[in-house]
């Protein structure tokens, strides 16, 4: 495994353990844990969820089951969390093995293959590898690429627009993870008043919510095409 990737992991996890362990948390196996209950807001919800990572043969499955070769940089983070749900940060991971390595109750991480397969939009260049996303207030999103550069690039989830960089992953985590913390109060409700998404992005939820309104009316009028051609 890369030492950057794995100190900053180290980093990373040392921070929100002592941040959040206080507020409730749950150990289970291979490192998976959880932190930052707070029943408040659901009875079940923690800020954080950390997924047991990948032995090192598992990461050959992962590849054949996003189609995708995976970068470096997300193998080591896979060796050591294999997907994660950090403050509002998604890293998704290869849920073939999650339950034997986790555990029972901690649940799976979003699949590699969403982001791959699934949501592969064409302006994506082919280089790219999906690895997560982070939600914006209501409508907006944005999707989480490696380039074949190393960089990281947030993708607006219905346009061709980047809204951030990071010159590698080991500085998106250093980055984005840490200011996380600033988004929610006292409470650990997330700030009205608070920037979701990081970079240019002021006009990401006006777009995003344009995008909703024309999936809905195209649902609409897909529908009663249906009901009609039913009716005949």
């Amino acid at each position: 495994m890369s030492g950057q990737v794995g100190n900053v992991l180290s980093e990373m996890k040392e921070l929100v353990r002592q941040r959040l362990d206080p507020l409730g948390c749950e150990d289970f196996g291979n490192g998976a844990f959880q932190s930052g209950h707070v029943p408040h807001i659901a009875p079940l919800k923690y800020l954080v969820t950390c997924y047991a990572g990948l032995d090192n043969e598992d990461i050959e499955p992962a590849e054949a089951d996003c189609s995708r070769r995976i970068p470096q940089p997300y193998r080591d983070f896979l060796t050591v969390l294999n997907g994660a749900h950090i403050l509002g940060i998604s890293l998704n991971g290869f849920d073939g093995r999650q339950i034997d390595r986790s555990g029972a109750g901690i649940g799976q991480p979003v699949s590699l293959r969403y982001d791959n397969l699934f949501r592969a939009e064409s302006y994506i260049p082919e280089g790219h590898f999906g690895f997560g996303a982070i939600n914006g207030p209501w409508y907006s999103q944005g999707v989480l690429y490696l380039a074949s550069t190393g960089e990281v690039e947030m993708y607006h989830r219905d346009a061709d627009l980047i809204g951030a960089r990071w010159p590698s992953f080991a500085d998106f985590l250093t980055q984005e993870i840490p200011r996380r913390f600033s988004l929610f109060n006292v409470d650990w409700t997330v700030n009205k008043e608070a920037k979701l998404l990081p970079g240019d992005t002021a006009d990401w939820e006006r777009i995003g919510e344009e995008h909703d309104k024309r999936r809905k009316a195209d649902h609409s009028v897909l529908g009663k095409a249906k009901r009609l051609l039913k009716r005949s």
